[in-house]
């Protein structure tokens, strides 16, 4: 794991690739940092209480928040979109959703559910032969509806 401390907003804006005082970003800034934590990741505490996160399933766990690489290119498309004229940003946000749209519709292939069992409803997904207790279609929605607003 790669330590990414982030202890002033300023410093976390740097982390997603914003310098807030060249940058008019605050807000983004401020709604990545209090990003909720996807369903399917779990946070947790190293000794010295730095906060890092496991995804379900997985045998890794990273330092940085699952949302910060969706806010990155969100902040990447919006200053792409900022010197380009109406029409133009309007099809560039069309376009990254809709793409965003088929690589949902591709990741969820082959899943299921729910399922019940004594432990509760679980999900699982016949192409990669693995289950999950959260719905990944709800990861998704989360998503998608989050690069909604950001754009919107």
């Amino acid at each position: 794991m790669e330590e990414q401390l982030c202890p002033s907003p300023a410093r976390y804006g740097l982390s997603l690739g914003v310098d807030l005082e060249s940058e008019d970003c605050l807000e983004l800034v401020q709604e990545a940092w209090n990003a909720p934590l996807p369903s399917s990741w779990t946070e947790y505490m190293d000794e010295s209480g730095r906060a890092y996160y496991v995804k379900e399933g997985a045998s890794s766990s990273t330092w940085e928040h699952p949302a910060d690489q969706i806010y990155r290119s969100l902040i990447a498309l919006i200053r792409k979109a900022r010197v380009e004229a109406v029409p133009s940003r309007q099809e560039m946000v069309r376009e990254h959703l809709h793409e965003r749209h088929e690589a949902a519709k591709a990741d969820l292939t082959g899943w299921s559910g729910p399922y019940v069992s004594d432990q509760g409803e679980y999900y699982y997904n016949d192409r990669l032969k693995v289950s999950a207790w959260n719905n990944p279609i709800a990861e998704w929605e989360s998503e998608l509806a989050m690069r909604h607003a950001v754009l919107e």
